[in-house]
């Protein structure tokens, strides 16, 4: 073969070459630089969201919002799989989100995207008598619902990771819940709407301020039902009666007999379990009636509480009143006196207990008649 010919061979051999790693390089480069579109719509209820934000995989230059219309459509996504994210924020702090796994390779239309409806706290009623808050929120229509989460928390920043879970419902009807308050603080409550894979969404965050509540329950005694709920006679005749009262319609009376051949008078005791906090100041307050035999040396009128801590028994606010302005004749060769009738009388003390272990208050004594209205222990303000 001559030199001319193998020169012109070899230029086209090349030449071929260079065509074929050309025509390789410009493929490569087009499987590389493919990206698609992705569009659709949102919906809510039927109704298009507006400003609602949509993102692939949670990356910034793939975050857009939807028009009025609730469409959107983001450019130059890559193939392969990937998350499309939505949410839609609302002015009372509710949200709602669903995401959604696509995977990408060729522009994708997704038409309609329907999310669940927004979740609302409606309600919170409160029961001043002992604090019990009545938290209600409006049904959820997610065709993928697992569960209601309620939260609460001391303030206003509420989510998951800072509130306390107070209950939750898989009934999708279950929209009501009752919970009980700490007396005299402000409470915080917001509901979570969960799927099997995360939240559908946030309610609004709404709050309530509990009253400062008689820990004494029915201590106003103006409900035999109430008081035989939540009170123990441990002796005496104790009954509720609709006259002589100081407040209301109703006191407590306790009409203690006289031991027959004595001036000896039976003791009358009742009591009723509390919950105390720590290092917070109470005052326990009560108007009291009494007349008649009555024994003066020990367990005239007294109260106290006591708690089991470390299994020690600790005995707090202990008293007894056994007054001299009680006027009234003493009986000769004891410590008893006929008292006169002293009035509606006002007493209260203030007291901090050191635990929070529970705890059972008592009151009682041995006079012939007592009566007792208005009996509360309150936080001190």
């Amino acid at each position: 073969m001559s030199k001319s010919i193998h020169k012109k061979y070899h230029i086209m051999k090349t030449n071929n070459l260079l065509i074929i790693l050309a025509t390789i390089l410009f493929l490569i480069s087009c499987e590389k630089n493919t990206n698609y579109s992705i569009e659709g719509i949102l919906l809510s209820d039927g109704i298009p969201l507006k400003n609602a934000i949509v993102d692939i995989d949670g990356l910034e230059q793939y975050k857009t919002s939807t028009n009025s219309d609730g469409y959107f459509t983001i450019q130059d996504v890559s193939k392969g799989t990937h998350s499309l994210n939505t949410k839609k924020n609302y002015t009372n702090g509710s949200y709602i989100q669903k995401s959604y796994n696509l995977n990408i390779n060729n522009n994708l239309n997704l038409n309609e995207l329907l999310l669940p409806n927004p979740v609302t706290l409606l309600s919170i009623s409160i029961d001043s008598t002992n604090n019990l808050a009545t938290i209600k929120w409006n049904k959820s229509h997610a065709d993928d619902f697992r569960e209601y989460k309620l939260y609460s928390h001391s303030s206003s920043g509420l989510d998951e990771t800072t509130g306390t879970l107070e209950h939750i419902a898989t009934n999708v009807n279950d929209t009501t819940k009752e919970i009980q308050l700490n007396s005299f603080t402000e409470t915080f409550f917001r509901v979570f709407v969960l799927n099997n894979y995360g939240q559908l969404g946030g309610s609004n965050i709404l709050s309530v301020h509990s009253m400062n509540t008689n820990l004494l329950v029915g201590g106003d005694f103006e409900s035999e039902s109430l008081f035989n709920e939540h009170w123990t006679i441990i002796s005496g005749t104790i009954n509720i009666i609709d006259s002589f009262y100081y407040a209301g319609n109703n006191c407590l009376f306790m009409q203690n007999i006289i031991i027959p051949d004595s001036w000896e008078v039976e003791e009358s005791l009742i009591d009723i379990p509390v919950q105390f906090d720590k290092n917070i100041e109470y005052k326990l307050s009560f108007w009291y009636k009494i007349s008649g035999i009555a024994r003066m040396d020990h367990h005239t009128l007294y109260f106290y509480y006591y708690q089991e801590d470390e299994n020690q028994l600790e005995t707090n606010l202990s008293f007894e009143l056994g007054s001299d302005f009680w006027l009234g004749d003493w009986i000769p060769g004891g410590p008893f006196k006929n008292l006169d009738d002293t009035g509606w009388l006002y007493y209260s003390k203030t007291f901090v207990p050191s635990s929070t272990s529970p705890a059972r208050f008592k009151i009682g004594g041995q006079i012939e008649n007592i009566m007792f209205d208005n009996l509360e222990i309150k936080i001190n303000e």
